[in-house]
């Protein structure tokens, strides 16, 4: 990609964050009472997140010459639902830090967060409903329906926090249905608010399908590598909640006996100790997952990639994004 090209992709991306941003804003502040729902709704949608998702869905909107305004309510709608999946999840998950800030149930307690969530929800609803598109009756079907499955994905990752057998199968499964999901939803809104042909909304959809699964196994390893600091969140969580992720089922079929049975005593004694943490995270880096961890992220980004270049529409926005994600620090 051009210079000229990467500082125009770059501006767009901006442009439509910012526009975002200011929509969320809008939402978020057209109601105040009850201060108990509203306030932690507020707090989550004025947040700094990266808003991949609704960027997502209006680039693949100007892809195929889509009015923006329109695609604008979708793509904010589809934020609102994956800040209210992010809520219940740190709830189940005991995380204290989101994007640099205290998680709701932390700031306010468990049950303000349940209700946050499910207000937030029901606006998410409420927004959509707003979309003027003769395509809205198909939008409000698939909306739910990807609802169901990352509800589904979401049960198939609290399920396997209690099983040893999990296989690296039905991991890639689960977050098929959690963040591929709702990636491939942003990819298929977007096309159906532009108009764009069937055949070019199913491969969009696997575009960001691909694009997701890519996030998900990069974000098991920046768990691994990175600091909280720069993730902006809790680190840790998944060690000691015994999450299977991508890396640390690698890391078991990569591992010797030794190094296995290490692991897995360290993952069940639920160490709260930083030392003991550090130490668990060396033992999995030594098996060589980090490396082949980044090249399976690697090739499904180069198969979202492959999918850009088939199709007919200009994608050189959506290429320069998916740039991005491939490259990220958090």
């Amino acid at each position: 990609m051009s210079e000229i090209h990467t500082i125009e992709s770059q501006e767009l991306i901006q442009h439509l964050r910012t526009r975002v941003n200011a929509r969320l804003r809008e939402v978020a502040g057209e109601q105040e009472f009850p201060k108990t729902l509203y306030g932690p709704i507020q707090y989550v949608l004025e947040g700094n997140g990266k808003r991949i998702r609704p960027i997502l869905l209006l680039l693949v909107n100007e892809a195929y010459g889509g009015p923006e305004d329109t695609a604008l309510e979708a793509a904010v709608s589809l934020e609102m639902l994956h800040n209210f999946t992010l809520i219940h999840d740190d709830i189940m998950d005991d995380d204290s830090q989101r994007r640099g800030k205290p998680t709701v149930h932390t700031k306010w307690n468990i049950s303000t967060g349940i209700l946050s969530g499910d207000g937030l929800l029901a606006m998410a609803y409420k927004v959509l409903l707003g979309v003027e598109n003769r395509a809205l009756p198909e939008i409000l079907e698939c909306y739910t329906e990807g609802l169901i499955d990352i509800c589904e994905g979401q049960a198939y990752d609290k399920e396997f926090e209690t099983r040893s057998d999990v296989s690296l199968e039905e991991y890639l499964m689960m977050i098929g249905k959690k963040t591929g999901r709702l990636l491939s939803l942003c990819c298929r809104i977007g096309g159906l608010i532009a108009g764009a042909p069937a055949d070019q909304i199913r491969q969009i959809e696997q575009f960001g399908f691909s694009v997701g699964t890519a996030f998900q196994v990069q974000d098991d390893l920046l768990e691994l590598t990175s600091t909280s600091g720069v993730m902006g969140k809790s680190l840790g969580s998944d060690f000691f909640a015994e999450k299977k992720t991508f890396v640390f089922l690698k890391a078991l079929e990569l591992a010797d006996e030794e190094a296995r049975r290490f692991i897995r005593e360290m993952m069940k004694s639920n160490v709260d100790d930083m030392s003991q943490l550090n130490e668990l995270k060396q033992a999995i880096q030594d098996t060589g997952v980090v490396e082949l961890t980044r090249d399976y992220v690697a090739k499904k980004i180069r198969k979202a990639k492959n999918i850009l270049d088939s199709l007919p529409a200009d994608v050189t926005h959506l290429r320069f994004l998916t740039e991005q994600l491939l490259n990220r620090k958090s």
